[in-house]
């Protein structure tokens, strides 16, 4: 059974993305694409970051060749905060094991 099957994406914010039509040669095939939030959600979502985790992120990216960062185990934490007016909104928090610079292709191995 699917992941979709089990979970209500959509009642989770989530919603399904179309597949892109493009799919580049030795590149890993799309086969799912769903996002959490953004534009056309009315949710107030904010994703806070310390100037310390920027620095750290860009300083992974800036030693790749690609210029990209790798967060390993990558998850979110969201929780359901009420200001004093009342208001909710939800804070979003990347988490993960390990963050690295996004190896080159070159030094990829052929795995999964």
């Amino acid at each position: 059974m699917e992941p979709e099957d089990k979970v209500p994406f959509d009642v989770l914010g989530w919603r399904a993305l179309q597949k892109p039509g493009l799919q580049l040669a030795g590149r890993p095939t799309v086969v799912r694409d769903v996002q959490y939030g953004g534009e056309q959600d009315p949710t107030d979502r904010r994703l806070v970051l310390h100037v310390a985790q920027l620095r750290a992120l860009l300083a992974q990216a800036e030693d790749s060749l690609t210029q990209r960062v790798v967060l390993h185990g990558f998850g979110v934490r969201v929780q359901l905060l009420r200001d004093r007016s009342g208001h909710m909104y939800e804070h979003c928090t990347f988490v993960g094991v390990k963050l690295e610079p996004e190896p080159t292709p070159l030094r990829m191995g052929g795995g999964s």
